[in-house]
């Protein structure tokens, strides 16, 4: 594999990483709500 990162996928990456983190809040509070 190459070690060569392109720009796009470190956006893509963030991205990514933003909407997991999002998902996961999201997740925290229905279930706060549940409970």
């Amino acid at each position: 594999m190459k070690k060569c990162k392109k720009p796009e996928y470190k956006i893509l990456e963030r991205i990514r990483k933003i909407k997991e983190g999002k998902y996961r809040i999201w997740e925290q509070h229905s279930l706060n709500v549940q409970n």
